[in-house]
């Protein structure tokens, strides 16, 4: 359902599943998705999502498609 509502771009409907603890955030990587529709809407909803936990590429990835080095900077290990 998750991938459905991001490739519909349905964000009050992802947002509201993005809120349901069983949801899975990987299952058809509906994250990838909204990379490569470049909605920054929706990315910005998993982004705030403290279940969703990107790899350093996602993130690297990112920040460099919106020139944002403070988030790929922050995210690196201290």
């Amino acid at each position: 359902i998750l991938t459905r509502a991001v490739k519909a771009n349905h964000i009050e409907l992802i947002s509201l599943l993005l809120q349901q603890p069983t949801i899975d955030l990987a299952l058809n990587n509906p994250f990838s998705i909204a990379l490569e529709q470049n909605n920054t809407d929706i990315i910005n909803l998993f982004f705030n999502n403290k279940k969703f936990k990107p790899d350093t590429n996602t993130i690297l990835a990112w920040s460099i498609i919106n020139n944002n080095d403070q988030l790929f900077t922050s995210t690196l290990p201290q």
